[in-house]
């Protein structure tokens, strides 16, 4: 009997180990299953987060801030020195009627080589002659070897100027005020100068000792450069468009915005369809699915946007097409 009970008690202790063993098997595997699972699940919402869509959307209105500012740095020193100019006490004498023009031609001159963007520096008078013009290459459109270099345009060779809707805005400036004109292309005798030059102007109003208009100051920036560094970004494609929806920058698929020849025939109503395109020109801001608009504060008189439109978001969806 005694052997019998020993050989039970023996048993269970046999039965009760396998158990044990089999028993945190069981809560071992359970253990690893969950953390598995968690482990996928981690790793699926690290992939998603790292979504570059979603990363891209979250951040779009930092990254217009961000280009927005380059705007108004990469401006800012053409502000100042038009005011500089327009201050100037040979340039004040020379308006007066206190000494001839030949006495400040250097100044343009210099102005004009200090700016690396500028190929036009101009004083016009009230009539939309050109008394005073600067010409010579800029940086943003000519190599070094076909740089020209700055001269005073002879007198025979100034046009009148009236006939630009740039002009006859920057005369009814108050005086000592600035203008900025619309974007657009660089013309000389009534004809687009080649090669194209996207340009803006920036006009000063001159007045005399009494206050009395006498003309404008005028620069002209060639923005070949300009388009360049505002569209290069990582996440983004960058366009900018007029009120009416066409391209003055669109470097994507190679439509070219204001130089291209497709410049009034492609338009945002072409690359976005009716519905978004009216969403973008209706709306001061709008985030698109792909893209985000909004109206650039430093061109805000001249009601241009800009459009941040996500590349790999695009760059996705050819994928999933291939």
């Amino acid at each position: 009997v005694k052997v019998a009970v020993v050989s039970i008690q023996k048993m269970n202790k046999f039965i009760i180990t396998k158990l044990s063993y089999k028993i945190t098997y069981m809560v071992g595997y359970f253990i690893s299953v969950v953390f598995g699972i968690f482990s996928v699940l981690y790793v699926f919402n690290l992939i998603e987060s790292a979504d570059v869509s979603k990363i891209s959307s979250l951040n779009v209105e930092k990254k217009f801030q961000d280009r927005e500012k380059y705007i108004e740095e990469f401006f800012y020193s053409y502000e100042s020195s038009i005011k500089a100019l327009n201050s100037n006490t040979g340039f004040k004498k020379y308006i007066n009627g206190e000494i001839p023009k030949d006495h400040i031609e250097g100044l343009f001159l210099t102005l004009k080589e200090s700016l690396p963007y500028i190929f036009q520096v101009r004083y016009i008078d009230e009539s939309g002659m050109e008394k005073i013009r600067v010409d010579g290459s800029s940086l943003g459109i000519e190599h070094n070897h076909d740089k020209q270099k700055s001269f005073v345009v002879e007198e025979k060779n100034l046009q009148n100027k009236l006939h630009r809707d740039y002009v006859k805005e920057f005369l009814l400036l108050e005086p000592n005020t600035i203008g900025i004109s619309k974007i657009d292309l660089n013309q000389e005798n009534h004809k687009i100068e080649l090669p194209k030059k996207p340009t803006i102007r920036f006009g000063m109003r001159v007045a005399d000792k009494d206050g009395k208009p006498k003309g404008i100051l005028i620069y002209n920036i060639c923005l070949t450069h300009f388009f360049e560094e505002l569209d290069k970004t990582t996440l983004y494609y960058i366009h900018l468009i007029d009120k009416d929806g066409n391209f003055i920058l669109n470097n994507e698929n190679g439509h070219g915005g204001i130089v291209s020849e497709k410049y009034s025939t492609y338009t945002i109503f072409d690359e976005y369809g009716q519905k978004e395109a009216k969403n973008i020109l209706h709306n001061d801001k709008y985030m698109g699915e792909s893209f985000y608009s909004s109206k650039v504060s430093f061109f805000n008189d001249l009601d241009i946007k800009m459009i941040m439109d996500i590349k790999f978001d695009k760059l996705s969806n050819d994928t999933i097409k291939i």
